[in-house]
């Protein structure tokens, strides 16, 4: 799918979600991230085991320039080679080994 982006739709869930973590600090910049990497190549996020067609993409912590983003999970699904729908977002602790 290189060179050619999917349309993302919103499911009403992912909205619900988006307005409710919008006032963490920075989290435009974490959403936009997972947006534009799902966009690009949605086959390149693992599937969800136990539900059928349902992909998750991650995001790590980072700091830049004073600039802390937390980790994020973004589930979604595609319609067909054109369109992805994202279903649901969080944000989530990141596990340390």
């Amino acid at each position: 799918m290189a060179g050619k982006l999917c349309t993302l739709r919103e499911s009403k869930v992912f909205e619900e979600q988006t307005r409710k973590i919008a006032e963490i600090k920075h989290m435009d910049e974490a959403l936009y991230i997972l947006s534009a990497a799902i966009a690009r190549n949605p086959d390149a996020f693992p599937p969800v085991p136990g539900f059928s067609g349902v992909q998750i993409a991650k995001t790590d912590p980072y700091s830049r320039g004073g600039i802390d983003v937390p980790p994020l999970r973004l589930w979604f699904r595609k319609i067909n080679d054109d369109i992805v729908e994202l279903l649901a977002i969080e944000p989530y602790e990141k596990q340390t080994d």
